[in-house]
């Protein structure tokens, strides 16, 4: 499984359940968060925490919760494999971004994983495209889909499922109506209800809720296989 974003999905919320209760069938890949080493070999969610992948010792995050269910509901092994940037536009993911290459990072990560495309691919940015029109923001993504399939990061099979970000003003709650839920190539995790801890970003309990909004999402896409 692979995973990309902005900050809500590095995980901003501080406490929340320990990711020593994840299940032992979950392992992350040791890469540096934002940019930095690639990486050298999947760890329990616990270590990744502490190494650098998710960038804070302290915080939770959605996708680890998300393998969690994954992996005890189909009682198998389940890869995570995650790249992100906080304060960080959709532009960020362009082939031709130089200052911040985040594309090129992702390909790179998940080079150095050695694994086939993945089953799924767990997107949640968009806090710094939230005045954008869904046309210009669905190009952008388009694009990344079609230059992750390249770089053999993912490809036609995989499931891609977006997040909805944080409902705590105006903006956001246009942008996930009128922007991410109508995604032609995702399915749409929704947000609504969830709490932040300063009007942005998820708080611990709501980065565990997310996690279960993410795999209902994950169902329905499934379904539709």
């Amino acid at each position: 499984m692979f995973a990309s974003g902005q900050s809500n999905s590095i995980g901003w919320g501080a406490s929340g359940p320990s990711f020593a209760k994840v299940s032992s069938s979950v392992r992350v890949w040791n890469n540096a968060n934002p940019l930095g080493g690639n990486g050298s070999a999947f760890v329990t969610a616990a270590t990744a925490q502490t190494g650098g992948t998710f960038q804070y010792t302290d915080r939770n995050n959605a996708f680890v919760w998300f393998c969690d269910k994954l992996a005890r509901t189909q009682h198998e092994a389940v890869d995570l494999t995650f790249v992100g940037r906080g304060n960080s536009p959709i532009e960020l993911w362009d082939a031709d971004e130089s200052v911040s290459p985040m594309l090129a990072e992702c390909i790179g990560v998940w080079t150095a994983t050695g694994q086939p495309p993945a089953d799924i691919f767990l997107w949640h940015q968009g806090e710094n495209n939230a005045g954008w029109e869904r046309t210009p923001y669905e190009a952008r993504f388009d694009t990344l889909l079609d230059d992750l399939t390249r770089g053999g990061v993912i490809d036609g099979n995989t499931i891609v499922i977006v997040g909805g970000l944080a409902e705590e003003n105006n903006q956001r709650v246009t942008f996930n109506h009128r922007v991410l839920a109508r995604l032609r190539r995702a399915t749409f995790a929704t947000s609504y209800g969830l709490k932040t801890s300063d009007g942005t970003h998820f708080d611990a309990a709501s980065l565990t809720r997310l996690a279960r909004r993410y795999f209902s999402a994950y169902q329905f896409a499934r379904l539709r296989q």
